[in-house]
């Protein structure tokens, strides 16, 4: 399992933007195979806990996390 933590450099996640971001890793060849859980943020980290995830925040996680076969 692989989880990728993304941050907008401005604005609110939205599924577009995911959906584009999974439809990259699927299509690259140079990603190893595996379950991606990957996660959307906006730019705001929470800097005592080094982490941006949120209400806001979107993510393809299970059950609809992304398989990645070559």
């Amino acid at each position: 399992m692989i989880t990728v933590n993304l941050y907008l450099h401005e604005g609110e996640p939205s599924q577009e933007v995911l959906d584009v971001v999974a439809e990259e890793i699927e299509l690259s060849k140079d990603i190893p195979q595996g379950i991606y859980h990957v996660y959307l943020h906006d730019n705001q980290i929470d800097k005592t806990r080094a982490n941006g995830r949120k209400e806001s925040s979107i993510s393809l996680t299970y059950p609809n996390e992304m398989i990645k076969n070559d």
